[in-house]
């Protein structure tokens, strides 16, 4: 979770290159360990920070596997696991 909490503070700084690095450490470390929720989550809000092309496939797969497993506001989830944008 440190990794996504100094994304936040990256964020917040204006420093976004911080926050994507952080975030893509996130996303690795949760998908090698399984913690799915939270890669997912940190993998939508890493895509949104991007806004690219790849930005845009990291919402959707993220979106996509949380529709999946029932979750009806991807946002708010984001938002409890990887912080508001």
């Amino acid at each position: 979770m440190g990794m996504v909490i100094r994304a936040g503070i990256a964020r917040f700084r204006g420093d976004d290159q911080r926050a994507v690095r952080e975030l893509e450490r996130a996303v690795d470390l949760f998908d090698s360990v399984h913690m799915n929720a939270l890669a997912n989550s940190s993998r939508r809000r890493l895509g949104q920070i991007l806004g690219s092309t790849r930005g845009q496939e990291l919402v959707q797969t993220a979106e996509d596997w949380m529709r999946e497993h029932g979750v009806a506001d991807p946002e708010k989830m984001t938002c409890f696991h990887a912080g508001p944008l």
